[in-house]
């Protein structure tokens, strides 16, 4: 007999099942899911930082609290010089 795949849902309700059981009260997790948090990535790391830096300036903007007319910037930072790489400059974007 073989090993099913987990599902989407199956894995989220993991995620679900072990924060209630540590203690996160489940209104919170319902604030979190409403706000767009998914349980199944929010600690998993990235591959590239210039695609992470776009995915979070993506997340600010399309928020339904941020204003549409504010400039939302996506930098990278060298952590040894200090010198500021812009990933998306918002206000050269269209």
């Amino acid at each position: 007999m073989q090993p099913q795949a987990k599902s989407k849902n199956s894995v989220c309700f993991s995620y679900t099942y072990q924060a209630i059981s540590r203690g996160i009260s489940p209104s919170i997790i319902k604030i979190l899911s409403s706000a767009g948090v998914d349980l199944r990535r929010w600690l998993k790391g990235f591959s590239s930082v210039e695609d992470s830096v776009k995915q979070s300036v993506a997340m600010i903007k399309e928020h339904p609290l941020m204003p549409k007319d504010v400039f939302v910037h996506g930098m990278i930072i060298d952590p040894v010089t200090g010198k500021l790489d812009y990933i998306l400059d918002a206000s050269t974007l269209n």
